[in-house]
């Protein structure tokens, strides 16, 4: 599947943005999103493999998806977002960026 790179592009921005929201937000709640033993890393010369390789979850099916009504966790995430993104993860852009619709 191909898909625009502009769309691309604010995928991964997006990713970013997530990927940081939780690092700043478990690091807070002292809980671990991400450890140093998670990824490959080198000592003395040498790749040490991370935990990830050993870890293998399928994905799951998704089931049926319908209705706008969003679950109380959905809710819950959707106020965490709020509260970081217009509060320590505000970034002085986002204001004009989303009022232009380049988002």
């Amino acid at each position: 599947m191909m898909g625009k790179l502009e769309t691309i592009d604010h995928i991964v921005k997006a990713v970013c943005v997530l990927h940081n929201f939780l690092m700043v937000t478990n690091a807070h709640n002292g809980n671990s999103y991400f450890t140093p033993v998670l990824v490959d890393r080198e000592a003395n010369g040498q790749i040490i493999p991370g935990s990830w390789r050993r870890q293998s979850i399928p994905l799951l099916p998704s089931g049926n998806i319908s209705g706008n009504f969003s679950g109380r966790d959905a809710l819950k995430i959707r106020e965490a977002f709020k509260d970081y993104f217009c509060g320590v993860g505000r970034v002085p852009w986002q204001d004009e960026a989303i009022l232009r619709g380049n988002f």
